[in-house]
């Protein structure tokens, strides 16, 4: 397989290619009230928004974010979407995992793990302007 269909379905490591070390690909939609989960994974893992604005936090920090920004979250650093300003889409894609690795979205708790609901608030008005866009390194 050369070509991942993640519109019909994510990549995950049970039906890559044999070459493939990634451990999973696909597409996420965040829409008012939508549940999301803290969680972090034992690779690196990177989220191009292609489309919304919201404010997301990896690690300590948070950060506002729109179209064209790309999230890149270090391997055991916590991520989660916070609000939405607009319904946001983006893309994701998990590094390989060490040897020693766990694949997925790992916990600290089980309240983490439960997820919560993501409000749609109005956009705030310290939001950068699109000419600020730019990657996101934790």
């Amino acid at each position: 397989m050369t070509v991942v269909r993640v519109g019909e379905r994510p990549l995950t490591v049970d039906d890559r290619p044999a070459w493939c070390d990634v451990v999973g690909i696909g597409l996420f939609r965040i829409r008012p009230n939508s549940r999301f989960d803290r969680h972090f994974h034992d690779s690196p893992e990177y989220w191009l928004i292609y489309e919304g604005k919201a404010k997301v936090a990896v690690g300590d920090q948070t950060y506002y974010v729109q179209a064209g920004d790309v999230v890149c979250t270090p391997s055991g650093t916590e991520h989660d979407i916070v609000e939405i300003y607009e319904e946001m889409e983006g893309f994701y894609f998990e590094d390989p995992v060490p040897e020693s690795g766990r694949i997925g979205r790992l916990h600290r708790d089980d309240t983490a793990a439960q997820g919560h609901p993501i409000p749609l608030v109005p956009s705030p008005t310290d939001f950068p302007s699109a000419t600020r866009r730019g990657v996101i390194v934790s």
